[in-house]
């Protein structure tokens, strides 16, 4: 028995089959003697209902998906590069393939009985976005055995690089090349209009500077908090599981206390009516037997008048 084997066949199962599947697998490396591959199979995690759907893309539409990684791998060349046009083209495709692929497994999973409700669609976003913008969730989800969805990183590139790689971007005003004096400056008694203009582009610079840096800090402090609300998810999620599976033994023992109930009461029913009738059986037979006794005692009392009057006779 291949663990790579197994696990791929499990994870290739619907999420409500998965735990009754690895146990009976890791029982089967238990027989075989294999204790260390029936630990590995036995740690195995169901996955959720989004990190089920985000494994059958890996299996029915792995062309997509290799399309959404290798758009996630340009774009990070075109951040180090500071391509800013390529950022934008690129980051158009990525949306359309992210929508494509949400879509597709949606559309899986209602074939498989297991509609994605609206949260579930946004955990599968999340988790293709997180595999197309860090290589390590690419290689997880490439392997197609999530078994709860992927978090964005909690790291993400500094943009202030590409506040000067856009193109269009006002530039400070360099001195005249001429050394004449300006003559409207002079009339005015004003300073040189070059110093003016840095002065204008150096506040433009610093209000530039500071958006970017709210904008930054916002940003990664969303990023913080989807981490967190992510890890919280998949905790309670583990924490479900066996709560779930729990109450699925319980109904089912409900179930068969149900059955044995009533088994219980038709058996009841059927005594009482057993009960009734042999009492009827019964004040049926004594009063036989008493018309029985009646009669046997006339047929005495006659016996012995005949007896009498023979002996008369005689």
């Amino acid at each position: 028995m291949d663990f790579d084997q197994v696990a791929d066949e499990l994870y290739a199962l619907p999420a409500t089959g998965f735990t009754a599947a690895r146990d009976a697998a890791a029982r089967r490396a238990k027989t075989d003697r294999q204790p260390e591959l029936a630990r590995r199979i036995a740690a195995l995690r169901r996955p959720t209902t989004p990190a089920w759907a985000v494994n059958q893309l890996t299996r029915q539409h792995r062309r997509q998906l290799q399309d959404l990684l290798d758009l996630g791998a340009a774009l990070r060349r075109a951040q180090a590069g500071l391509d800013a046009d390529a950022l934008r083209r690129l980051t158009t495709q990525r949306h359309q393939v992210l929508d494509q692929l949400t879509r597709l497994a949606a559309l899986a999973a209602a074939e498989a009985g297991q509609p994605l409700s609206a949260r579930a669609r946004e955990e599968v976003e999340q988790t293709l976005t997180a595999a197309a913008a860090d290589q390590q969730a690419a290689d997880q989800l490439a392997a197609g055995r999530l078994s709860a969805v992927l978090a964005p990183p909690t790291t993400l590139p500094d943009l202030a690089p590409l506040l000067h790689a856009v193109p269009g971007r006002a530039t400070a005003a360099q001195p005249p090349a001429s050394g004449r004096p300006r003559k409207a400056a002079a009339r005015s008694g004003r300073q040189d209009r070059p110093d003016t203009a840095r002065e204008e582009q150096q506040a433009i610079d610093e209000r530039q500077a500071q958006r970017l840096h709210d904008l930054q800090a916002q940003r990664d402090g969303l990023a913080a908090e989807a981490t967190r609300a992510a890890r919280a998810v998949a905790d309670a999620e583990r924490v479900l599981e066996p709560l779930t599976e729990q109450a699925a033994r319980a109904t089912g023992e409900v179930e068969r206390a149900k059955a044995a109930l009533e088994a219980a009461r038709f058996a009841e029913r059927s005594a009482k009516e057993a009960e009734r009738g042999a009492r009827t059986a019964l004040a049926r037979l004594r009063k036989q037997a008493e018309q029985a006794r009646r009669r046997a005692e006339e047929a005495e009392s006659r016996l012995a008048a005949a007896q009498q009057s023979s002996a008369k006779r005689s």
